[in-house]
C-alpha cells in the first residue's frame, strides 16, 4: 500500500493568518484594519489552519504526512509577460506576511519555490512522485486542476461536501484548455475577450473528449484577434498557464513519508 502525502499550497494560509475578520459600522464601512500586527496571534492562526486541514483527513480515516509549499523570490513567468500579476502590486500586503512565511519554513516540513510559482513546484513534484506515493493536492488554486490528481479544495468559501474530488486525465486536459481560453484575471493572463466561465463551458463541455480541445481554443483566438495576433496571444496564454512536469528543482519526498 502506497504512503499518503498532502501537497499543501500554503500561500493562502499565510495570507489568512495575517488578516483580520472584517468589522463594519451601521453604514457598512469597515472599522478595523485589514491586517494584524500581532505576530504571535498570526502564528497561532497559521498553526490552527494547518492543524484543521490535517484533522480533516484524520476524520476521513486518512493516515498521511504533509508538506507545505510557499512562494519565494523571483518569477520566471514575468519574462514571458511584463503584465503577469502586475495588478497584485497595487494591493495592500500584510506587514507580517514575510514573518509568517519564515515561521512556516522554520517550523514545518516545507519547501520554498524560488524563481517559479508555488504551483509549478507542486506540479513537478506530483508528476515525479505520484506513481510511488498517493499524493493529494490541497489548494484553492484552479490552475492545479489541470493535473489528473486527487484534489482537496481549500478555498475558504467552498462547501465541505464539494472540497474533495478526483480529476481524470480527460477532465484535467479540459480544465487546462478552459484556462487558456478564458485567461486568468487574478494573474493578469489575457484569454479570448468576452469569454467567461459559462461560454467556455459551452465551447469545451465536460462530456466531450479533450482531444479536440486545443484546436477549438486556438480557433477562438484566431477568430477574435486575427491570424498573427491570435497565434501570439494563444501561445502566450498557453505558456503562462501550463504547469511543468519536470525540469525544475523540487523536494525529495522520500525523505518525509
Amino acid at each position: 500500500m502506497k504512503p499518503v502525502m498532502l501537497l499543501v499550497d500554503a500561500d493562502s494560509y499565510v495570507m489568512a493568518s495575517c488578516s483580520l475578520t472584517a468589522e463594519h459600522d451601521d453604514e457598512g464601512n469597515r472599522i478595523n484594519p485589514l491586517f494584524s500586527e500581532d505576530l504571535e496571534d498570526a502564528k497561532i492562526k497559521f498553526d490552527n489552519l494547518i492543524q484543521n486541514l490535517v484533522n480533516t483527513f484524520e476524520d476521513m480515516g486518512v493516515d498521511c504526512s504533509y508538506m507545505l509549499f510557499l512562494e519565494g523570490n523571483g518569477n520566471v513567468r514575468k519574462s514571458l509577460s511584463t503584465d503577469y500579476k502586475i495588478s497584485r502590486k497595487k494591493r495592500p500586503q500584510p506587514p507580517l506576511r514575510a514573518d509568517i512565511k519564515n515561521y512556516a519554513l522554520s517550523n514545518y516540513v516545507s519547501y520554498e519555490a524560488i524563481n517559479v510559482e508555488t504551483d509549478d513546484v507542486i506540479s513537478a513534484t506530483w508528476h515525479t512522485y505520484h506513481k510511488d506515493i498517493d499524493l493529494i493536492i490541497c489548494s484553492p488554486d484552479k490552475d492545479l486542476t489541470q493535473l489528473p490528481c486527487s484534489y482537496y479544495d481549500t478555498y475558504w468559501n467552498r462547501e465541505d461536501d464539494k472540497r474533495m474530488f478526483s480529476i481524470s486525465e480527460n477532465q484535467a486536459q479540459i480544465n487546462f484548455w478552459r484556462l487558456v481560453l478564458m485567461g486568468d484575471a487574478g494573474d493578469d493572463v489575457k484569454g479570448v475577450k468576452g469569454i467567461g466561465k459559462n461560454k467556455a463551458e459551452k465551447i469545451l463541455p465536460d462530456s466531450k473528449s479533450s482531444s479536440f480541445a486545443g484546436g477549438r481554443v486556438y480557433r477562438q483566438y484566431l477568430n477574435a484577434y486575427g491570424l498573427s495576433r491570435g497565434a501570439r496571444e494563444f501561445w502566450r496564454a498557453y505558456h503562462l498557464i501550463k504547469l511543468p512536469e519536470r525540469g525544475i528543482t523540487i523536494p525529495d519526498l522520500t525523505l518525509f513519508v
